[in-house]
């Protein structure tokens, strides 16, 4: 029996006659499968969808820039909880096994988050030598944490992560323009080819951003064309004071 025949007249069963002329109304009537809703919780999709609803499969982040005031102090994500000051920003410069927690909980950190003045966005790690599927990951839950903060009331300053120019579009394309950002150059100083891509970088996010302002976290690298703040290196302030 060939395939031919085998599957003669199966289409008016798996066809019907009439099919649905509007695609997005009907995709909009599915209701989600448990493995679905398994996926988007472990995606965090569930707490942006209600800002943004997919119907089509597609989903494009976008981060809102920030234009309020920059902060005069930084404390550090895992330190937060505990702080008794609430008048500072707070930064997700650490170790991922350090942040990762956001991601897998954001919930139970959000109420936090918004005692503070203003937070600079998760920095999970964009690295060089790792395949770019896995900096692409990082880019997403990078920015899909910022927009988690936003869609909950949390000024946010927009951490763009350090990468290499394939990745320009991947990191940029989110961002809305004309707003203040933070960059970090913790990695930029290993050697030549790390500092001199930081800086290729930063130029480009000058072209691309038109930024009001850049915050740099880190030891100080002067920048052109663009009003430039500074913030020093958790590790490097507690290394100078003589602490392990």
């Amino acid at each position: 029996m060939t395939i031919k025949r085998l599957f003669q007249g199966a289409e008016m069963d798996l066809f019907p006659d009439t099919l649905p002329t509007n695609i997005e109304e009907t995709q909009a009537e599915i209701q989600p499968s448990e493995l679905t809703k398994r996926v988007m919780g472990f995606c965090n999709l569930d707490l942006l969808l209600d800002a943004k609803p997919v119907t089509t499969g597609n989903f494009t982040l976008s981060v809102k820039a920030f234009t309020g005031n920059i902060p005069q102090q930084l404390i550090a994500f895992s330190k937060a909880a505990k702080s008794l000051t609430h008048s500072v920003g707070v930064h997700f410069f650490e170790y991922d096994y350090m942040i990762e927690r956001f991601w897998n909980t954001p919930r139970k950190y959000l109420k936090m988050l918004k005692r503070f003045q203003v937070v600079f966005s998760p920095d999970y790690s964009v690295s060089y030598d790792v395949p770019d599927v896995v900096n692409e990951w990082n880019i997403f839950r990078n920015y899909a944490s910022a927009c988690i903060m936003q869609l909950q009331g949390i000024d946010v300053i927009p951490n763009i992560p350090v990468c290499l120019p394939r990745l320009y579009d991947k990191v940029f394309d989110p961002l809305e323009r004309g707003g203040i950002y933070v960059i970090s150059n913790v990695r930029a100083h290993a050697n030549y080819f790390t500092r001199h891509e930081w800086y290729r970088f930063v130029r480009e996010a000058v072209r691309r951003l038109n930024p009001k302002a850049l915050l740099i976290y880190g030891n100080k690298m002067t920048v052109s064309d663009v009003q430039a703040y500074y913030f020093d290196n958790d590790n490097l302030i507690r290394l100078r004071n003589g602490k392990k």
